[in-house]
């Protein structure tokens, strides 16, 4: 199950080029149904290429915008960086954001999010960083900005750095990305086990295939005596 996702199907952010960065090389394994799987090496190569991106434009976040789950990772590790002696020794709050636009099992373009009244409190005049893994259509950002607004509540400025995008016509483009994917699959990261079937996490990696698969099967036969 599953080819080798070819170069020619994506393209790096040309602002790495023009910025002297170094070019990002991951690859994409896709299984028979299209859907991408992201390897752990390639995962943290997309989040450290993401914040030289970001660290390289001179843009200064005075707290980050999470959105959960996709964002939170990418959190975590430009956390430690910016609080890093070397790279600032900054320490950056957050406020997290509970939103969603997309699945599996949900009509496309249905956005659930949580309520933004303390959210817009605390980002208000902040200069802000949201993070995600992926703008897909940008359904969900989008709506996220038009329910801040109502509060009038208004940030001194707001970028947004994502993972992936995909080519096709988006509501949102992200200040900061670093591959556009050329066509529309689903694509998993390491992370990532909810709604996966069987297969899938045979497929996944070969940590999954050695631990998770045999508790899977435990969990169908029962727990040995």
């Amino acid at each position: 199950m599953g080819i080798q996702l070819e170069t020619e199907l994506y393209r790096v952010n040309p602002e790495f080029e023009k910025l002297g960065l170094a070019i990002p090389e991951v690859t994409f394994r896709k299984d028979d149904k299209g859907d991408l799987y992201i390897e752990p090496n390639d995962f943290q190569e997309l989040i450290d290429a993401l914040f030289a991106l970001v660290y390289t434009s001179g843009y200064k976040p005075d707290i980050f915008c999470v959105f959960e789950r996709g964002g939170y990772e990418l959190y975590s590790h430009f956390s430690d960086l910016y609080r890093n002696k070397l790279l600032g020794g900054i320490e950056i709050p957050k406020v997290l954001v509970d939103i969603s636009a997309y699945g599996h099992n949900k009509k496309p373009g249905t956005v659930e999010m949580q309520d933004l009244s303390d959210v817009v409190k605390k980002l208000y005049g902040k200069h802000v960083l949201c993070l995600d893994d992926c703008v897909e259509t940008g359904t969900s950002y989008d709506a996220y900005q038009k329910e801040k607004s109502k509060f009038g509540l208004n940030t001194l400025e707001e970028k947004l750095a994502v993972l992936l995008i995909k080519e096709n016509e988006r509501k949102v483009n992200p200040n900061f990305w670093v591959i556009q994917i050329k066509e529309q699959p689903w694509s998993w990261y390491p992370r990532e086990y909810a709604g996966m079937t069987e297969e899938q996490i045979g497929f996944k990696n070969k940590s999954s295939r050695k631990y998770i698969l045999p508790l899977i099967e435990q969990q169908r036969t029962g727990a040995p005596e």
